[in-house]
């Protein structure tokens, strides 16, 4: 596994982006801002009409086309998806994400990269738009894996924190002072930090708990698939605030 710092992608090329959400609509304005001739490609009749209305244009697949997969989800599903691009002649890159909108509006995003040489090669200057950090990983699927390894890793010890900013919390201690002092300490983590960012514990809960549930939930069928046990890991990540939320 290579890691290096990408620059912006400095080759204006015609990008069709599937997925105009409230994400890849950052990705899409950024990369339309670097110069690219950016189209969306629609769901179906009423996607394309509300994009169009919103001022995207839209495309369909044509052969020769380099689809870049920035979901979260089972690999197998992605492989699928390739097998059908090659049939109709273009192919998938698999480049999962770390970071939020506000990090693609910055071009701070980290992507993950797994697929075929030649076509991670052609995706990575068009990447460079948003990312500041490329990881490649080898065949496509293993950017998936990774990536779901990552969520659970998060999921995992935000569940912990959060356990001990409420025992803390009981303990009679200041929860800012309570965060502090593990950030200084030992006890620091990624997760902490980004807990801290929110007003409170349980606003972090709604906001985050909603994207990470989806991937907490597809990791043991990923696992069981691979014949991996990793039963301290699943039961930290599913078990505390974060999955309480989801099944509320």
């Amino acid at each position: 596994m290579t890691t290096v710092t990408r620059r912006p992608g400095t080759c204006p090329l015609r990008i069709a982006f599937v997925g105009v959400g409230q994400t890849g609509t950052a990705m899409f304005r950024r990369l339309a801002h670097a110069g690219h001739d950016v189209v969306a490609i629609p769901h179906n009749q009423d996607h394309a009409h509300r994009l169009g209305a919103a001022g995207i244009p839209v495309l369909h697949v044509a052969p020769g086309t380099l689809v870049s997969s920035h979901t979260t989800g089972d690999p197998a599903v992605l492989r699928r998806t390739d097998e059908d691009l090659r049939r109709r002649g273009s192919q998938a890159v698999e480049g999962t994400l770390s970071g939020d909108a506000a990090s693609i509006v910055q071009g701070r995003l980290t992507v993950i990269l797994s697929g075929d040489h030649a076509a991670i090669a052609r995706a990575e200057d068009v990447l460079g738009s948003y990312t500041d950090v490329t990881i490649r990983c080898g065949s496509l699927g293993h950017a998936q894996r990774l990536k779901l390894l990552n969520n659970l890793t998060f999921v995992a010890n935000a569940q912990l924190a959060l356990e001990a900013l409420a025992a803390g919390t009981e303990l009679g201690l200041d929860p800012s002072l309570i965060t502090q002092a593990l950030m200084a300490s030992s006890g620091a983590s990624r997760a902490l930090g980004i807990i801290a960012e929110f007003p409170g514990t349980d606003a972090f809960v709604d906001q985050v708990g909603r994207y990470m549930v989806k991937d907490v939930a597809a990791c043991p069928r990923v696992i069981d698939s691979l014949g991996i046990d990793l039963p301290h890991l699943s039961v930290a990540a599913a078990n505390g605030p974060i999955a309480t939320s989801a099944t509320a």
